[in-house]
């Protein structure tokens, strides 16, 4: 049985494992550089699992570690008051079984409880349908797209999409 729960700074190896190999695999789905993500510290993978205003969930099959996703406070927010969700990643073999509403519901549970936030933000490169999917499925909202230059070194847009948390505590 497949379950979702909570990393800790003591999940720091296979969360550097697997985030590795999503960033490496889809490199043009990702905001993150393979050969950066390779360098990274360790304290800097131990301090990601922190809990610290943040969140990483694990998706395992048993002990394994088959997906990641996070929630981080949106560096662009300068008032803090907005929630990125970041790294989604479920390894191939598990993919299309729907496991990736496990992973935003644990998110979007923490996001709610996180009364620092407002928002929550999520974004997707041009064409990545089925993260497209899964976002507006949730309940995200479009809110617009931008042309940046992906760490493949490509131009695409990012497409962008929020969810208001206010609305969602009611």
């Amino acid at each position: 049985m497949v379950k979702v729960r909570s990393l800790t700074p003591e999940d720091w190896r296979e969360f550097k494992e697997i985030r590795i190999q999503a960033v490496t695999a889809h490199t043009g789905s990702y905001l993150a550089d393979p050969s950066q993500t390779r360098q990274e510290p360790d304290s800097q993978w131990q301090e990601t699992l922190d809990g610290q205003g943040k969140q990483v969930f694990g998706l395992f099959d048993d002990k394994q570690l088959v997906g990641i996703a996070g929630l981080f406070t949106w560096r662009e927010d300068p008032s803090g008051q907005t929630g990125i969700m970041a790294m989604d990643y479920i390894a191939p073999e598990y993919r299309g079984r729907g496991l990736s509403d496990l992973l935003y519901s644990a998110r979007i549970e923490f996001a709610k409880n996180h009364t620092a936030w407002k928002k929550l933000a999520i974004s997707h490169r041009q064409g990545n349908e089925p993260s497209r999917r899964a976002m507006v499925g949730q309940g995200f909202e479009y809110k617009g797209k931008k042309l940046i230059t992906w760490p493949d070194g490509t131009e695409d847009w990012e497409w962008n999409y929020e969810m208001d948390l206010e609305k969602l505590r009611g």
